[in-house]
């Protein structure tokens, strides 16, 4: 199997059907994610280091609290306390909010759709049956119809 296949957003199949690739969409969510918490983290720290108030003292802090802050887990042992920190974290909150979720999701529905696959070929496998069952059928059948038909003629070229 290719590992490059991960960076390829999508295939098309025989049919000419774009099929996105899950973990190529994963993958670039979570670098999204990264490149906000990373960039605001700067705005955070800057907007923090002024207040006398503030618990937050360096850049890695300012990391810490939005990713905890993104993922809805806030610890509480560093928060912003100033007006443009708190709007920045509110602002992480709701892209975190958002890009979590889908990875989330998207991961679940990965694992459950193995299951799904495997009640899909379980049916397949029961339909096929099915079909080859009636291709036997009917090719018993056209096999009868030949040879009733091949003992009319003889019949009829005895007759004749």
């Amino acid at each position: 199997m290719n590992v490059l296949h991960i960076f390829s957003p999508c295939h098309t199949d025989e049919y000419g059907v774009k099929n996105y690739h899950v973990t190529f969409s994963i993958l670039i969510s979570f670098i999204i994610l990264v490149l906000c918490i990373t960039s605001m983290a700067g705005i955070l720290y800057e907007a923090e280091d002024y207040s006398v108030t503030a618990n937050i003292h360096s850049y890695w802090d300012s990391v810490w609290v939005l990713t905890m802050v993104a993922s809805t887990i806030g610890f509480g042992d560093y928060y912003p306390t100033t007006l443009v920190g708190r709007i920045t974290a509110g602002f992480i909150s709701f892209i975190g909010m958002g890009l979590y979720s889908y990875i989330t999701s998207t991961l679940v529905l990965k694992i459950m759709s193995w299951t799904q696959t495997e009640v899909k070929n379980r049916e397949l496998r029961h339909q096929n049956a099915e079909i080859i069952k009636l291709a036997r059928e009917i090719v018993l059948t056209n096999k009868e119809s030949i040879e009733g038909n091949n003992r009319i003629e003889r019949y009829l070229k005895e007759k004749v």
